[in-house]
């Protein structure tokens, strides 16, 4: 009898413990599925805590915006990270200037109009990656941070389009300091005594083409186009690229080579040029916010998610550089000062991530003073870029560029119009094959950007 009591309790107990043991099971690996839920997510590309999570992580009673543990961080790899990216940050933003320089020394040569051509492309492609990156990389984390539920700042909540607000605010300040400077030479001009600007009809074929595809380029209506048709215009295309080799200046003009000096000597072309200066400062300056940011974010990543980062940024970092020094070169300033674009964009992402290393055991994505700070950061380098790559870029050098409808490309004979099956624009040497070109150019950067996007 005492020996079947004996067994009865044995058998209690080893169910009790058994069914301790599940519960504790279940509980480890519910806790477990929550990591990794949680670990994966942060391997993505994060835009902040949504609601449904800030909910789900009360509920569990925890601090939804407190500072995330990171996990399996690699201290040697995070400082390798900083060379990382600003080697390809130089070779992104510094390789047109090199090709700029190469194409110099051999001005008005078939080897120029090559280095004309893939720099020209290159400026089409980052007229897409700028588009890709004010909508995508920035745009977006900045609407995520500043509607965060983690944000809490008195009266904050009673109005929802914090982001856009600041975003609009961007692109008007934008739009007036470009009118401002663009008055500012008129009106010196016209106290000079120079002649009307509508009045000069500048040379077919001159560096104006280019020129277009510059940060800021000159209006439709002072694009270089000469209607007509016959051997006078023949004479006249050919007196302008002998003037523009004889005379080639810096920037574009140097390795296009075609009638630079009669375009440079245009009433309006240091209005042109300075608001063209503007708008590469600009940008640069809109991309550094963001460059800065996401470099901080990658400091402070750890495990598996840092490595997806890294690579995402490298591309990102590169693309983005092609787009600045492109877009530098293309505008005509000066060799040094596209040098100094592309060196001080470099920087930015290497020191972002140095501060991210020095601050990783006390940053918190989630705080107030984050939020704000990269929420009104990213809404105006948003309104910044949308300005530049919309108003300046976009309208003259695709929709309304006499450079797309009339240039030589290398392919086509000189002085003969060597159609590939399409029609001329204007009277002018025309290959619709190479618009095809420019276009999927264009449509490649801002691909290239929004699938970047995914990751960083």
């Amino acid at each position: 009898m005492h020996a079947k009591k004996l067994l009865v309790l044995l058998l209690l107990a080893l169910a009790l413990l058994g069914a301790r043991c599940e519960d504790e099971h279940d509980h480890e690996h519910e806790h477990s599925e929550h990591e990794d839920h949680a670990h994966d997510d942060h391997a993505g590309h994060s835009h902040g805590i949504s609601e449904a999570d800030y909910a789900a992580a009360l509920a569990r009673g925890e601090d939804p915006c407190a500072a995330e543990d990171i996990l399996d961080y690699n201290l040697p790899l995070h400082i390798g990270s900083v060379f990382i990216l600003l080697a390809v940050s130089l070779a992104g933003s510094l390789g047109p200037v090199a090709l700029s320089r190469l194409g110099s020394g051999k001005a008005g040569g078939r080897g120029s109009n090559v280095i004309s051509t893939a720099i020209t492309l290159g400026s089409l492609f980052g007229c897409g990656t700028i588009l890709a990156t004010a909508l995508i990389h920035m745009a977006l984390p900045a609407v995520a941070a500043l509607t965060s539920p983690c944000l809490k700042t008195q009266g904050w909540d009673n109005y929802e389009a914090w982001p856009y607000l600041f975003v609009l605010i961007a692109i008007l300040v934008t739009q007036l300091v470009d009118a401002l400077i663009r008055g500012y030479f008129i009106r010196r001009h016209a106290e000079a005594g120079g002649q009307p600007e509508s009045s000069y009809i500048p040379p077919t074929g001159g560096c104006g083409h280019t020129m277009l595809v510059g940060a800021l380029t000159a209006p439709a209506g002072q694009a270089p186009h000469v209607h007509g048709n016959g051997k006078g215009d023949n004479q006249q295309h050919s007196k302008d690229a002998e003037a523009g080799e004889a005379a080639a200046e810096g920037g574009a003009c140097a390795v296009h080579g075609e009638g630079c000096s009669a375009l440079l000597g245009h009433s309006g072309s240091e209005r042109e040029r300075a608001s063209r200066t503007l708008g590469v400062w600009l940008a640069d300056a809109g991309i550094i916010f963001h460059s800065v940011m996401i470099g901080l974010t990658l400091g402070v990543t750890g495990g598996t998610a840092f490595n997806t980062l890294l690579v995402a940024l490298s591309f990102h970092q590169f693309f983005e550089g092609l787009a600045l020094g492109s877009a530098a070169i293309q505008a005509g300033i000066a060799t040094s000062k596209a040098i100094l674009v592309g060196l001080t964009y470099s920087i930015s992402t290497p020191i972002g991530t140095a501060i991210g290393i020095a601050i990783r055991e006390s940053f918190n994505a989630n705080a107030t003073s984050t939020l704000l700070s990269t929420g009104i950061l990213d809404a105006l380098s948003t309104g910044i870029l949308l300005y530049v790559a919309l108003v300046q870029l976009i309208t003259p050098l695709l929709t309304d560029s006499a450079w797309l409808h009339s240039r030589r490309w290398p392919m086509q004979a000189s002085g003969s119009c060597r159609d590939m099956g399409g029609s001329g624009w204007d009277g002018q040497c025309h290959s619709r094959a190479w618009v095809v070109v420019a276009f999927a150019s264009f449509y490649a950067g801002a691909t290239v950007m929004a699938v970047i996007g995914k990751w960083a």
